[in-house]
């Protein structure tokens, strides 16, 4: 199986973002870049997004994005 990302086509056993069960995590290190992959997504289903503070803590941001997403 093969997924698409902004950067090209990864082989999900050998990306390290890949859970189990098929699902993928992504990371943007800043909100440009966020936004340019939400922008890139065809028919992937984004379930969350989630902030990470410096110490670790995550919070959901998903609602701050909605807008984003292609329905």
């Amino acid at each position: 199986m093969t997924s698409t990302t902004p950067y090209g086509y990864l082989k999900d056993k050998d990306d390290p973002n890949v859970y189990a069960d098929g699902r993928c995590c992504n990371f943007a290190n800043s909100r440009k870049d966020l936004l340019d992959w939400l922008k890139a997504l065809k028919d992937e289903k984004v379930v969350d997004i989630r902030k990470v503070y410096k110490n670790g803590v995550t919070d959901s941001v998903i609602d701050n994005y909605r807008r984003y997403l292609k329905k």
